[in-house]
């Protein structure tokens, strides 16, 4: 069976901006996937390039096997969702709505949605725990709030991937637990490949299985946490200072920093 995404030596450049260069990757099926790697490397082109948002310069995209640019628009929504860092809505549509969104894929033009089609949108809610507030416009809810209405829109679309773009942005941490735990369940219990882009090291390294450090358009590393997020790597890449130890919770990498040592007189 072929992998989720298969990228070949992909190029991209923004006009005379070489962003990304000769990147080669492999996401299997059913994976958890981060994206991490400082500002400016190429991560969020990467996840523009592999929903069809971006075309390389150079180079081969395939999902589940078949290029990515002979899918249609409604074909790529029936196999991959994805979830930006910023999404405004112009209109106060009820979280019903929004999720019911989701289902847009699977009708034909002009057909309605069907009994089985809310009964997904049900269900997304109910997994995501936004059901007791479906009938509340969308631009009242909290930042964490929105962001579990965005993934039950995705879960109600029934893709087999599922791509975000920092879900964890402007989330305390209670909120940011709740979301990687959602994800997690998706992907472990529900079989749903899961891609990330991040710039929290550690979320990266609790959550997710594999790790691919982005620096100045290459895949610098790519394999298990404790493979990648280590201060060498983040002392070469971002230029940080760090110390990286297990965590108590699970033996993960955990990225400590603080203030620079001050010099005596």
């Amino acid at each position: 069976m072929p992998p989720a995404i298969f990228l070949e030596q992909i190029r991209f450049s923004y006009r005379s901006q070489l962003v990304l260069q000769d990147v080669s990757l492999e996401i299997p099926r059913q994976s958890f996937l981060a994206l991490i790697g400082p500002n400016g490397g190429g991560k969020t082109t990467l996840l523009r390039l592999m929903s069809k948002v971006l075309r390389p310069l150079q180079g081969s995209i395939l999902l589940e096997g078949q290029p990515i640019e002979g899918f249609t628009a409604r074909e790529l929504a029936l196999k991959l969702a994805v979830i930006s860092s910023e999404q405004h809505f112009e209109f106060p549509f009820s979280v019903a709505d929004v999720v019911a969104m989701g289902r847009f894929p699977h009708l034909n033009r002009l057909e309605r949605m069907s009994a089985r089609d809310w009964q997904s949108v049900d269900d997304a809610m109910e997994r995501t725990s936004v059901s007791h507030f479906r009938d509340r416009p969308i631009s009242q809810l909290s930042s964490g709030e929105k962001q579990r209405v965005l993934i039950a829109r995705a879960i109600a679309q029934e893709p087999s991937i599922l791509m975000l773009d920092e879900p964890n942005a402007h989330l305390d941490i209670n909120h940011q637990i709740t979301i990687f735990n959602l994800l997690r369940a998706l992907n472990r219990q529900h079989q749903m490949t899961v891609v990330v882009v991040l710039h929290d090291l550690s979320a990266a390294a609790a959550f997710c299985e594999t790790v691919a450090l982005l620096h100045q358009g290459r895949i610098v590393r790519m394999g298990k946490p404790e493979e990648v997020v280590t201060a060498e790597l983040i002392q070469q890449t971002y230029g940080a200072e760090v110390a990286v130890f297990p965590s108590p919770r699970g033996g993960c990498p955990l990225v400590a920093f603080g203030p620079a040592r001050e010099v005596g007189p």
